[in-house]
């Protein structure tokens, strides 16, 4: 993180799966149809060309035809409701204290027990920031408590430095450098690992609303079965090891500028929490999540309306629905509607989305703000996943070998259509009605897949974990792990572009073992050779066959087969809690 000229610009890492450049493909019942916004022109032209009309768009609109989706998916004992708190508070600049005077506190009635699989998710918005000042306010969470358990235990009682009495963030002057206060620390029990970990959630990578969700591993049972595994997906949850019921709730925030080291007092702004409360008494995982596919861009469109390219829409989305409801999981997909934002509605200016500037006019987060307003409705908010299908998405780089194929809004993206994180996309790099040549049935068999296509397939569910929750198994460095305890680690990095970085071969060659069998991929993949056509597809200790892998796939067509796309017991049981999954 870094400050200039008193202001701050924080830097998060974006989720996205990339893949080698110059792959094809940049790395992953009743149905409706609509067309998205009520006419803004076309793309924005060079001044040297001539400005030119929209093209008519021949052909019928998709109607999907995905086998074994649909309504009757979700599971009808399943509640979620929404709550809205307004108020506000003091403003802090970024390296100021925050003590409880300057904590803003808002009350949760939890009344009702969730069940097994039930939620508490906030979302928090900045409102009525001050007029004339630059940037907005980030909503931080600070303090969740039941009234007897404390889920975020982080050190600001206001003594020794910590994030009460010195800050959540410090400046060096002489390097004009913002760092994290090291003595703002989060203790176990929490709902968090590391203050790492609970930073993510609170500066978000687009936009300002903040999106912290707690499950309730609410069950009986002792030491739990694969399937519900009493929350060993974060050993150090919080005490008790569930939400509380039948209490009210206080969560405990700050309004932290985004521009500014300090702020004057008697600055104040606005908060709005939407508190979600997902009720569920599964007695294991399943049930479903609705999908708005967003095509966007003419290109897109109009692919989208030959034979081929519904044909490979509706293969696309089987994968999807593949690699999500595996027996860990179980995550179906439910009612998927289609909308289309060409060129008469303003959608070619996003063809391209951009994760470079958010002054960028396709800026990626604009698109996610704008394009979930058009979708929603007070029946589909919460429950419904926002797909966006762009030609491709930009991303200055000095890694000339990687390119952005999809991305999230969020690890826990919100349940709020209209923020600038509302969403998902991937690139299909207008190859829609073009890919998978030697198909002519539907859904396409495997051995008629292009490599390219079938990790798109993979991509877009691993964005779908991303926004129920899922972080990778281990980033890109090497040096950050998830939580989650049945997912192998891996460390070894090899050369790739201008970078070292995580690789499948470098992850076969780790010596890392498997924290479930004690065994390394390569003892139980001896003889993997993806140029060969040797796969290990179903070895979970091989982090590259897990979904939540951070990079490409490989994939033969000609044998139908490659990396696998695995779901561990526990990282497929943890998205079930998620408030989409009904």
């Amino acid at each position: 993180m870094h400050a200039g000229a008193g202001s701050l610009s924080f830097y998060r890492e974006r989720r996205a799966q990339v893949i080698r450049s110059p792959a094809l493909f940049i790395s992953p019942l009743l149905l409706s149809v609509a067309v998205l916004g009520t006419g803004a022109g076309c793309a924005k032209t060079p001044q040297i060309a001539a400005v030119q009309s929209c093209e008519t768009t021949t052909g019928s609109p998709w109607v999907p035809n995905i086998s074994g989706a649909g309504d009757s998916n979700h599971d009808s004992t399943v509640t979620v409701t929404q709550e809205v708190l307004s108020t506000t508070g003091p403003l802090l600049g970024i390296v100021q204290a925050a003590p409880a005077s300057k904590e803003i506190s808002v009350s949760i009635n939890m009344t009702q027990d969730l069940g097994t699989f039930g939620s508490l998710t906030l979302v928090a918005e900045p409102t009525d920031f001050p007029a004339g000042k630059v940037g907005n306010a980030y909503p931080m969470l600070v303090s969740l408590s039941d009234g007897t358990n404390e889920f975020i235990h982080l050190a600001r009682a206001g003594t020794v430095g910590d994030c009460a009495e010195k800050g959540y963030f410090l400046y060096d002057s002489v390097n004009d450098v913002v760092t994290s206060n090291p003595d703002c620390s989060i203790s176990a029990p929490s709902a968090y690992v590391n203050a790492d970990k609970w930073t993510d959630h609170q500066l978000p990578a687009f936009g300002y609303a903040t999106v912290n969700s707690f499950p309730t591993c609410n069950w009986g049972g002792g030491s739990g079965t694969a399937q519900l595994p009493s929350c060993s997906f974060n050993s150090d949850f919080f005490v008790g090891g569930k939400l509380r019921s039948g209490v009210t709730y206080t969560a405990k925030y700050i309004l932290m500028a985004s521009n500014y080291l300090t702020v004057a007092s008697g600055t104040t702004a606005g908060l709005k929490v939407t508190a979600i409360k997902k009720r569920s008494t599964r007695g294991a995982v399943g049930g479903a999540v609705d999908v708005n596919v967003i095509l966007v861009g003419s290109s897109n469109v109009a692919q989208s309306r030959t034979v081929q390219g519904q044909r490979n829409l509706d293969t696309l989305f089987g994968l999807v629905q593949d690699n999500l409801a595996q027996a860990s999981s179980g995550v179906r997909l439910g009612v998927v509607r289609v909308y289309e934002w060409g060129c008469a509605e303003g959608g070619d200016v996003f063809s391209t989305a951009s994760l470079n500037s958010p002054t960028d006019p396709n800026y990626i987060g604009k698109m996610f703000s704008s394009g979930s307003s058009m979708v929603s409705s007070a029946a589909t908010e919460g429950k419904t996943l926002n797909i966006f299908l762009v030609s491709s998405i930009s991303l200055t780089s000095d890694n000339s070998l990687l390119k952005v194929a999809g991305l999230s809004g969020g690890v826990g993206g919100p349940p709020v259509d209209g923020l600038e994180t509302s969403g998902l996309a991937f690139a299909s790099n207008n190859k829609i009605g073009i890919f998978n040549a030697l198909c002519s049935t539907t859904p396409c068999p495997l051995t008629t897949q292009d490599p390219a296509f079938y990790d798109m397939g993979a991509t877009i569910a691993h964005e779908v974990g991303h926004y129920l929750g899922l972080n990778h198994p281990s980033e890109s460095n090497g040096t950050i792990h998830d939580p989650v305890l049945d997912t192998p680690v891996c460390t070894q990095k090899e050369p790739l572009g201008s970078e070292n970085l995580l690789t499948a071969n470098s992850c076969f060659q780790d010596n890392n073992v498997d924290p479930v069998s004690g065994l390394k991929c390569s003892a139980v993949c001896p003889g993997y050779d993806p140029d060969g056509g040797v796969f290990c597809e179903t070895e979970s200790e091989c982090q590259f066959n897990h979904l939540m892998w951070w990079f490409a796939k490989d994939f033969s067509q000609s044998l139908g087969r490659g990396d696998g796309n695995i779901l561990s017991p526990q990282s497929g049981t943890s998205i079930n809690y998620n408030s989409f999954v009904q």
